[in-house]
């Protein structure tokens, strides 16, 4: 019996699956694939200029001057310096080429994050919208079954101080008291406290809350 329960139990946390972000909103799901890219963009910008600048150091430790203007260049034949071939200029420039493609993609990625954020609170509310019913019930389920468990704890403790009260040694009972409830009837115990949030919050009927345990 305790199985089909569990049973049941499952098969309604399953119908009643949260969507994603990107289900609720298409719009969030484009935002999301545009990040995606634009990270990848950006993972490439980075591994090419590392490349680019291996390259260049590795050339500036042959020996090859930093000329870079053509200028430059032809006061370093009339000197007699080692001049950098063409293929060292165009990935220098490409290395300032990729320094604001990167800025753009950062910039780009700001934007579409910001963009995200948005986005994720319009998504969040559908999703809420869809399960609010759901969640309703659960918290009630739970406040109905807290009130149970408040009135179980307390006719524990009644027994308690019953036996205590005559002093009976009665330690052989193993007792078990549970420490995470305290007493049910405590205004300020976990117990009192929980119901009276979930009945503020509207999800059980502060009606229902025993006056005392």
């Amino acid at each position: 019996m305790a199985l089909a329960k569990l049973f049941a139990s499952q098969q309604v946390a399953a119908s009643t699956a949260v969507p994603t972000l990107a289900d609720a909103s298409p719009e969030y799901g484009e935002l999301l694939g545009l990040q995606s890219e634009l990270q990848l963009r950006l993972n490439n910008i980075n591994e090419e200029k590392a490349r680019l600048d291996d390259f260049l150091a590795t050339s500036a430790r042959s020996g090859v001057s930093a000329y870079t203007r053509e200028s430059d260049i032809r006061i370093a034949a009339l000197i007699g310096d080692v001049v950098e071939d063409e293929s060292i200029l165009g990935k220098r420039t490409r290395c300032s080429e990729l320094v604001e493609e990167e800025r753009d993609v950062r910039r780009a990625m700001e934007i579409v994050t910001d963009r995200l954020r948005a986005a994720r609170r319009d998504a969040s509310q559908i999703i809420c919208g869809q399960i609010a019913d759901h969640h309703g019930q659960l918290v009630a389920e739970i406040g109905a079954k807290m009130i149970e468990l408040g009135h179980a704890v307390a006719n524990y403790y009644r027994l308690v101080d019953d036996l205590n009260q005559k002093e009976v040694a009665w330690t052989s009972l193993k007792p078990s008291q549970p420490p995470f409830i305290g007493d049910p009837n405590d205004p300020y115990g976990s117990v009192r406290l929980y119901l009276n949030s979930i009945a503020a919050s509207g999800f059980i009927v502060p009606a229902s809350i025993p006056e005392r345990f």
